[in-house]
């Protein structure tokens, strides 16, 4: 009977001991985590990653919920600070990672059923914006930097802070779509268009707009909803979806009236497609009587003529053009192209013709026609001297025009052009 005392005073005597030993473990983890919070709020943030990390390492040994919602908002501060903070060198060497590391632990805290002291804390010290603009202002430098891949991750983990935030979706799409997911970029730029409109469009009364007028944010944010019409046209049209681009664009030109890039936008879309001519000529005369000193509309629109075989139509433009840009290198280049055109089908028809008159007749006109093409095709010798096309264009039409010495200097500038090149 005595043994068997012994036995069981050993048993509890162990028990006991583990008891202790855990409640020291308790104590000790807790310890780290309070001493790292103050460590936190003197500033010492080494210290305080290295106590709270520790201090977290083991949650099952902290007896209540809201230490380790309190050790994980802490260690979120410690590392925003290391994120903002441009002189702590090394410990930003250390976490490169930080902004997300408090990212994380600020998510994990508030997400703690028993850290209401926490959620309070949170919104007196703005955590999620404090997180969020460092995510979205990095974003924007990595983006501006050409670092597209890095760019996507944190405007991505920006957009799960603030999901319905207007500037951080449209810089998610344009690094989704440098990334190459266009699918991803697509979806995120219709969906500023519902932020969008949700925030500043529906439900708003002519009191409530002029309100809007003082507001940066929706000043900012209106400013780049040309950019997202623009960027999703070019898309559908890269996708073969032509319609679907212009009716982006149209509902651009709706939406900002007065804004003229979308309309340039729209009729670009028109000059790729001839097929879709007699919207385009609507669309070009009503841009070029909206403001006929616009040289770039009328040089597009010149193009798209050219192309649907309505030449004199497009030279009119092209002299239109010229009138007011001599210099202009696609203006010249049409000039000179409307007389090689038309001398070039002179010839052609005048190789059905028996007589010697005709024959005589249309070797004048086509003298003529590559005496007016002449000065074009040496201005654009002179914008672009070491182009062998227009080099090669004057030795042929020299010796018919009466230049037999230009023919030869223009020969040895073409050779030397060739040679060059190769």
């Amino acid at each position: 009977m005595l043994l068997n005392s012994i036995t069981v005073m050993r048993k509890l005597t162990t028990f006991v001991f583990l008891m202790a030993f855990l409640s020291v473990q308790l104590s000790a983890q807790k310890s780290k985590i309070t001493s790292g919070v103050l460590a936190v709020q003197n500033g010492k943030i080494a210290d305080a990653i290295e106590k709270l990390e520790l201090g977290l390492s083991k949650p099952e040994l902290i007896k209540k919920q809201k230490d380790i919602a309190k050790g994980q908002y802490y260690l979120h501060k410690a590392y925003l600070q290391v994120a903002r903070d441009t002189t702590l060198a090394d410990l930003r060497s250390q976490h490169p990672d930080a902004i997300f590391k408090a990212k994380e632990n600020l998510e994990k805290s508030l997400a703690n059923p028993e850290g209401k002291a926490m959620k309070n804390q949170a919104v007196l010290d703005q955590a999620d914006f404090n997180v969020w603009a460092i995510l979205y202002n990095e974003g924007v430098n990595m983006f501006n930097g050409g670092d597209d891949a890095k760019a996507l991750t944190f405007f991505k983990a920006a957009d799960e802070i603030y999901p319905d935030h207007f500037l951080t979706n449209r810089m998610l799409g344009s690094a989704q779509l440098m990334n190459q997911d266009t699918t991803g970029c697509v979806a995120t730029l219709n969906k500023c268009f519902e932020i969008f409109n949700k925030k500043y469009v529906e439900g708003q009364t002519p009191e409530t707009l002029k309100l809007l007028e003082t507001d940066d944010e929706y000043d900012i944010s209106k400013g780049q909803l040309s950019y997202l019409y623009q960027q999703l046209a070019v898309i559908y049209e890269a996708q073969g979806e032509t319609q679907k681009a212009l009716n982006t664009l149209n509902e651009g030109i709706e939406a900002l009236p007065e804004d003229e890039d979308i309309k340039r936008q729209e009729l670009i879309v028109y000059q790729k497609h001839p097929d879709m001519l007699a919207q385009a000529e609507k669309k070009f005369d009503t841009a070029l009587e909206k403001n006929p000193d616009d040289n770039n509309v009328r040089l597009v629109y010149a193009s798209l003529l050219e192309r649907a075989q309505k030449a004199d139509k497009a030279f009119k433009l092209y002299s239109e053009a010229y009138e007011k840009e001599p210099e202009n290198l696609q203006a010249n280049y049409g000039i000179a192209a409307y007389y090689i055109n038309k001398a070039a089908a002179k010839s052609t028809e005048k190789a059905e013709f028996d007589s010697d008159e005709d024959v005589e007749k249309a070797d004048g006109e086509i003298k003529g026609l590559l005496g007016k093409a002449y000065p074009f095709v040496l201005k654009l010798h002179e914008l672009q001297p070491d182009e062998p096309e227009w080099l090669s264009q004057l030795v042929q039409i020299t010796p018919i025009i009466g230049k037999n010495d230009e023919m030869a200097e223009y020969a040895k500038k073409l050779s030397a052009a060739l040679q060059k090149q190769n």
